[in-house]
């Protein structure tokens, strides 16, 4: 006695058929989505002008930070910057160089512990509200700080703005006290000159698109 089996090929080369047409768009789609991640926009930094000023009981002194890393993603509308969504900011401590030499600049690295916490970081962690101006839109970022080991919640203001040809520009400043992040502000001459607790960051970044 024979045995029809052929609904059960049919059948069988059939499931095979839809299993083959998932598996194309599947791969379809996996191929789609790499070609969408590597057309993807980052942004890298082109220039910076970042400065750290402070005083002293002999005078007023003032550091320069030569690098600034910076890691983000930005939120655009009509492609103009409309947010901020993520935000890394990393300056390593032994970047910051002063015009009044290397005396100057050991005394600072040594008060930023620079040996334990070679990086001074900021990262964003919400930002809490943004108002447009004329002249681009003032941010204010709730982020974590870690300044000298410390880390400290902290609200900095920044304003940002479409400079064109997919590049934006970012500026602000912020105060900070020295002996809030455990620092022992620099002395000299036996202590006979004291810089003085508070200390000005001043920024200004520009970023530029390239392709990842």
């Amino acid at each position: 006695m024979s045995l029809d089996t052929s609904p059960l090929l049919v059948n069988f080369v059939t499931n095979k058929k839809k299993d083959m047409k998932v598996l194309v768009k599947i791969f379809a789609l996996v191929i789609g989505c790499i070609g969408f991640l590597n057309a993807q926009t980052t942004y890298m930094v082109e220039s910076s002008e970042m400065s750290i000023a402070g005083t002293s009981t002999l005078h007023d002194w003032e550091s320069s930070v030569n690098e600034v890393l910076v890691e983000c993603k930005f939120n655009f509308e009509n492609e103009t910057l409309s947010g901020i969504e993520e935000l890394m900011v990393t300056i390593p401590a032994k970047s910051i160089i002063s015009t009044k030499g290397s005396i100057m600049d050991n005394k600072t690295w040594k008060a930023l512990k620079h040996e334990e916490h070679p990086n001074i970081t900021y990262q964003l962690k919400e930002v809490t509200s943004i108002e447009k101006t004329p002249e681009g839109l003032i941010f204010v970022l709730n982020g974590l700080v870690n300044l000298a080991g410390v880390e400290k919640t902290i609200d900095l203001q920044v304003t940002g703005k479409t400079l064109g040809d997919e590049k934006m520009e970012f500026q602000g400043s912020q105060k900070f006290i020295m002996t809030e992040y455990e620092m022992v502000p620099p002395t000299a001459l036996f202590g006979q000159i004291k810089t003085g607790d508070e200390i000005t960051v001043r920024f200004k970044v520009v970023m530029g698109a390239g392709k990842s």
